[in-house]
């Protein structure tokens, strides 16, 4: 998870504010800091550290917004080493083989990758 980098774009989105950057996700505290300004009038960016957990459960609030139902999940299994998976599913659609589903080496990560996708997805 050392290297997942978080949009600028997704963080707007989902948190409802003008992001400017993002920082990699500090592992060792569980925690990515993002700067942003708080409304369009302010001159002053803001950087707060946010914590990974509270940001991916934001992403998944989120994209219910646009009729996605982001489900994550881990697997327990030492043989795996992609352990975690998210699966995307528009509520929409009812063909349930046009669901997405990624794989990555963290539920967080799957989680993220998930949302970039549904963000892709929203501005067609």
């Amino acid at each position: 998870m050392k290297d997942l980098r978080i949009s600028t774009e997704l963080a707007s989105a989902v948190l409802g504010k003008e992001v400017t950057k993002c920082s990699l996700i500090n592992k060792s505290r569980n925690s990515i800091n993002i700067t942003y300004f708080e409304d369009k009038e302010d001159f002053n960016p803001i950087c707060r550290e946010w914590n990974i957990y509270e940001f991916a459960f934001k992403c998944k609030e989120w994209a219910t917004k646009y009729n996605f139902q982001l489900v994550s999940w881990t697997v327990a299994f030492e043989a795996v080493k992609k352990k975690g998976y998210c699966q995307t599913h528009n509520t929409q659609d009812k063909n349930r083989e046009n669901d997405k589903p990624f794989r990555e080496h963290t539920e967080i990560e799957a989680i993220i990758k998930a949302s970039e996708y549904v963000l892709s997805e929203v501005n067609k």
